[in-house]
């Protein structure tokens, strides 16, 4: 069968189980029961197909995929500010840049990053790894996390995958250098599960006790895109999980590649995002 063939194939087989499209896609996040899940998936459902057989989208089902990441924002604004819940407001806000930045770069909080325990111990490791440069006579301005050396090093070790640390709690750094965020992050993981981080650094005086005194500019640069479908076993690999309502007990799995279609329906734009901080430390 030839690839038009199938994919008309599957635009019958789409068209025989469609669902009604919800018009309040944000009430129905926001409530979260059963029946708001299963009205909500049953249209996502719907759709993956219909992106992957390549059909065209109404102007209603385009608009409804626009609400969802509406309702995401406001779900990630509303919950960081109810006392006692933890939010996700940069997630919130890098969903609705999505659909609504035309594709502009985004500046985002540097506690996302900051506050991540994985971050935290990389930054140490990436520390150790320029005082011991320096000590040998080797200045290290730049220094990602992904460098070559750094990662044959024993800093690296520490953090590194096959160490034995906790994912859920934890986090690790991956044999490319990207650091992958400890799972019960929530405020990280739905804004950036998975990132480099780059130290600027530079050598600004000796203390009184001899130690030498070091600036860094700490800095992470992300893309905000999401995998297309590729119609086989992996697809499944590749969604994200949206709660829904304030208990959260329901999510909504919308695929990325659903999410990546909305592309080349013209309702969505790939963006770049990026956070920035600075510290001094002694060695």
């Amino acid at each position: 069968m030839s690839s038009q063939a199938a994919l008309a194939a599957q635009a019958k087989q789409c068209l025989a189980k469609a669902a009604p499209i919800p018009g309040a896609p944000l009430w129905h996040m926001g409530w979260g029961d059963a029946d708001d899940k299963a009205v909500m998936q049953n249209a996502v459902d719907y759709l993956t197909c219909k992106a992957k057989a390549k059909m065209p989208f109404t102007e209603d089902e385009k608009h409804f995929l626009v609400e969802v990441f509406e309702a995401f924002w406001w779900g990630g604004k509303i919950l960081d500010w109810i006392p006692g819940m933890d939010g996700m407001p940069e997630a919130a806000t890098l969903a609705n840049h999505y659909v609504h930045g035309d594709g502009k770069t985004l500046e985002v909080s540097a506690e996302l990053y900051k506050t991540s325990v994985i971050v935290r111990d990389t930054m140490a490791a990436m520390k150790a790894f320029i005082g011991e440069s320096i000590n040998k006579g080797i200045p290290v301005p730049l220094l990602r996390s992904g460098d070559l050396n750094f990662m044959k090093s024993q800093h690296f070790a520490k953090v590194s995958r096959g160490r034995g640390r906790n994912q859920q709690t934890q986090g690790h750094v991956l044999n490319d250098g990207a650091l992958q965020a400890e799972q019960q992050n929530l405020r990280l993981r739905f804004a950036d599960h998975r990132f480099h981080l780059q130290a600027y650094s530079s050598v600004i005086g000796n203390t009184p006790t001899g130690k030498t005194h070091m600036h860094t500019r700490w800095r992470v640069d992300s893309i905000w895109d999401y995998e297309p479908f590729r119609n086989t076993t992996e697809d499944a690999k590749y969604i994200s999980e949206l709660p829904m309502g304030h208990s959260r007990e329901h999510k909504l799995v919308l695929p990325d590649g659903l999410s990546q279609y909305m592309t080349v329906l013209g309702i969505a734009k790939v963006f770049n995002y990026w956070a920035e901080w600075h510290e001094t430390w002694d060695f």
